[in-house]
């Protein structure tokens, strides 16, 4: 076979194969159902406030010993990346459970709290850890991670059972490519109940 007829030959061949790559390419990733519950809140208020994470408006009404709502106290209390105390996480994807043991979670809590109106606008920035076993987690040796923005606006406090806002996310290491979405509301849940967080969507290209 000559020079020219083997080009002829692999441009064919090329042509051929190319549908079969793009075919996989377009090929929808796969969506499971996803549910994260976080339990646990903010760090004392007073706590807060010494260290930069709350303000008061106006700040001059912030009582030391015990923050009062107004008219004794400040109309609204700005969270500026507020930690988040975490007391127990756990992950449902697909309908299975993936426990505490095997999750570490984090986050900051930004935006106001309006006394006056008894109502909050939060955004809250969180970064969910998967390990594969226990010991992975006790020796910090992710499996992959979740980074995750919710959105909230709803009264304060939260009403149980309601929908009050959106979360997004992306995946890292082995969930590279991985994107959630999804709705937050809080449940009461455990017994005694328990206020829990809980984000409720689905996850795509899940590993």
């Amino acid at each position: 076979m000559n020079k020219k007829a083997l080009l002829i030959a692999i441009f064919i061949i090329a042509v051929m194969i190319l549908p079969t790559f793009a075919t996989v390419l377009a090929a929808p990733k796969e969506q499971l159902d996803f549910v994260l519950y976080i339990q646990g809140g903010t760090a004392k208020s007073q706590w807060l406030h010494d260290n930069g994470y709350l303000v008061g408006s106006p700040d001059n009404k912030w009582v030391a010993a015990v923050p009062l709502p107004p008219p004794e106290g400040c109309a609204v209390w700005n969270y500026i990346n507020a930690p988040f105390v975490v007391k127990k996480v756990w992950l449902v994807i697909g309908g299975e459970t993936i426990p505490y043991e095997c999750l570490d979670y984090a986050a900051t809590v930004s935006g106001p709290l309006n006394w006056l109106t008894k109502t909050s606008n939060f955004k809250i920035d969180e970064t969910l850890t998967i390990y594969l076993t226990p010991a992975d987690k006790a020796a910090k040796n992710a499996w992959g991670t979740l980074e995750m923005r919710t959105v909230s606006h709803s009264p304060y406090p939260p009403p149980t059972g309601v929908v009050v806002g959106t979360f997004e996310g992306h995946g890292t290491g082995a969930l590279e490519g991985v994107k959630v979405q999804g709705t937050t509301r809080t449940e009461m849940i455990g017994t005694p109940p328990v206020s829990t967080k809980v984000r409720e969507g689905t996850a795509t290209g899940w590993p």
